[in-house]
């Protein structure tokens, strides 16, 4: 601009204010233009800064989900195995109890086949017909307090499975 400033001094063709003008709206301009390239990188930082921490914080939820996920299938696991081992204890002790009940049975219906068959051999004294009796009684009752556990187990089971279900769905719509 000096340059062209010289030349036009040289040649008389623009006077010294008009060139003052110029050079101050050149400057005004630059000016104007570095406010605004100041400016746009400004809020182009302040954009990079709130998609950084918007990331930060959708990874950080996402592990927040992933632990909980894994805590409750652990807990899913660990209720699942107890009531397996709940299942097979009971079934255990009602083996033994039916085995035990064959027995009997089996004892009983021997005697009774002795005694129908008139063969002269009596099922025992009546002390031991009486304990028979007793014992049978208390046979029946722990078959009705077998059962009634069975239904207790069973509906405790379901219980479970439905929390189970429940705790899946809510897994499921986390997804």
């Amino acid at each position: 601009m000096i340059f062209l400033k010289a030349l036009a001094g040289f040649c008389n063709i623009l006077p010294g204010w008009i060139w003052a003008l110029m050079f101050a709206g050149a400057v005004g301009t630059a000016a104007v233009n570095e406010h605004r390239v100041s400016t746009v990188k400004q809020s182009l930082t302040v954009e990079r800064l709130a998609r950084a921490n918007e990331t930060a914080q959708r990874q950080a939820f996402a592990i927040q989900a992933e632990q909980a996920n894994r805590t409750i299938e652990q807990e899913r696991v660990i209720h699942a195995a107890q009531i397996v081992q709940a299942v097979t204890s009971e079934m255990q002790k009602t083996a033994a109890v039916r085995a035990g009940f064959a027995a009997d049975n089996d004892r009983l219906r021997q005697q009774l086949a002795s005694f129908a068959s008139g063969s002269g051999q009596s099922p025992g004294d009546p002390d031991t017909l009486a304990r028979a009796i007793e014992r049978a009684s208390r046979l029946g009752e722990l078959l009705a307090s077998c059962r009634a556990e069975g239904r207790s187990d069973a509906a405790e089971l379901e219980d479970s499975a439905s929390q189970i279900r429940g705790l899946q769905a809510a897994y499921g719509s986390l997804h």
